[in-house]
């Protein structure tokens, strides 16, 4: 009896396996804010989007430099772990700030960061969510990755249009709701400029979409592949959830399509892996 499988396309893909996907995605996933004080009360401000990854026993946010740099040197952090009413907050001194490289053009890269987080806070951090741990991966990634057209891509993060405001509740004067988004996509272009790889993920618009106008507050999310198989059964099921990218700019629209350009595989596993592992060890 044969347990051979084939790979499936996004226009085959049943919406339930979507969901549960992007369910599984989010756990990952991790808003940044900056706390803004007035004289009488204090404000939480998206700055971007992260990842929770582990390299080597080393935790932390893998995001986009333009995104960490806008965090204060000194003060207080905030960050957007789970759905209910929270804040969560780090002293900005207590994280170890890593440039893997900073963007000279903006929308052409290199673009990409590393925050590791404070030992101390990982407890209360793991209790909630999940780090990817880009150690098991790497070896297979970076010599036999899988073939963009195999399967759906995911793009998450915390578009800043969509953030909402409520009345004050349980003792918090100003209410602040900042939804993850993570859809569904494929990519169309990838290419190498010296040490960093990109992957062009394409939004497409029409008269019923949803989607976010401006992907703002989305730079330093995670572009995530999911090559699919289907059983001899007729089962479709993710074969691996695998983050392979880090979006840092948005396009304008041309032709009702946008394109959120993002790091790939070789500047996550390879570059920003050994500069955060020789800086930690």
């Amino acid at each position: 009896m044969s347990n051979k499988t084939e790979l499936m396309e996004l226009s085959e893909t049943p919406i339930e396996l979507i969901e549960e996907v992007s369910k599984q995605i989010s756990h990952y996933l991790i808003g940044i804010v900056k706390i803004q004080k007035s004289l009488t009360s204090e404000d939480a401000i998206l700055i971007g989007s992260g990842t929770l990854v582990e390299i080597e026993n080393t935790f932390g946010i893998l995001t986009a430099h333009h995104v960490m740099e806008r965090l204060p040197p000194q003060g207080k952090i905030g960050f957007v772990l789970f759905e209910q009413l929270h804040r969560y907050t780090l002293q900005s001194e207590f994280l170890e700030k890593i440039v893997v490289d900073k963007e000279l053009i903006p929308s052409e890269g290199p673009d990409l960061a590393f925050i590791v987080l404070p030992p101390t806070t990982l407890g209360q951090i793991k209790a909630l969510k999940s780090f990817y741990n880009l150690s098991l991966k790497r070896d297979k990634i970076l010599s036999n990755p899988f073939k963009n057209d195999m399967g759906i891509w995911f793009l998450c993060g915390f578009p800043d249009e969509q953030t909402t405001y409520d009345r004050p509740i349980k003792g918090f004067e100003i209410v602040k709701g900042f939804h993850g988004l993570c859809g569904a996509g494929g990519v169309e272009k990838e290419y190498i400029v010296g040490n960093y790889d990109y992957l062009e993920f394409e939004v497409h618009y029409n008269k019923n979409s949803q989607v976010p106008k401006s992907f703002g507050g989305v730079s330093g999310g995670g572009l995530w592949h999911v090559p699919l198989q289907k059983s001899k059964e007729g089962k479709i099921t993710p074969q691996e959830i695998i983050l392979s990218g880090v979006a840092f700019h948005q396009s304008s629209m041309i032709n009702n399509i946008r394109t959120i350009k993002c790091h790939g595989r070789r500047s996550i596993y390879k570059v920003a892996y050994e500069l955060v592992r020789n800086k930690c060890f």
